[in-house]
């Protein structure tokens, strides 16, 4: 048996999730519960999300330039590795307002200024 955890309302749906729905569902094992879930997803538009896009090279100077004010944060993000860089690059735009996304950026600063990797 497999068990799903409760969905957030508006989360997204991965793609093995969704496979692993639709196996559920043609084997006749889906419950109320997870068809409940699947409808509400179609409904608030998380199960057709796009996937996110790769982080470029410009995405990053994007952030870099953003940082370039709060030195700690800057120095500290330009010594991380590019994948580092890249996930909190990938984080940054993952938020669809500005204002979520300035909301993070503090966040993000703050974890710079103490040196921590991503969330």
């Amino acid at each position: 048996m497999k068990y799903f955890a409760r969905r957030h309302e508006k989360s997204q749906w991965p793609e093995r999730n969704k496979k692993i729905a639709q196996k559920l569902r043609e084997s006749g094992l889906m419950t109320s519960i997870g068809e409940k879930a699947i409808a509400t997803a179609i409904h608030n538009g998380t199960w057709d999300t796009p996937k996110s896009y790769p982080v470029s090279d410009l995405d990053i100077d994007v952030l870099k330039e953003k940082l370039e004010g709060f030195s700690s944060a800057f120095e500290n993000f330009m010594k991380m590795s590019k994948s580092v860089q890249m996930t909190y690059t990938k984080r940054f735009f993952s938020f669809k307002t500005e204002e979520a996304r300035l909301r993070d950026f503090e966040k993000i600063v703050i974890r710079l200024n103490n040196n921590l990797k991503p969330m």
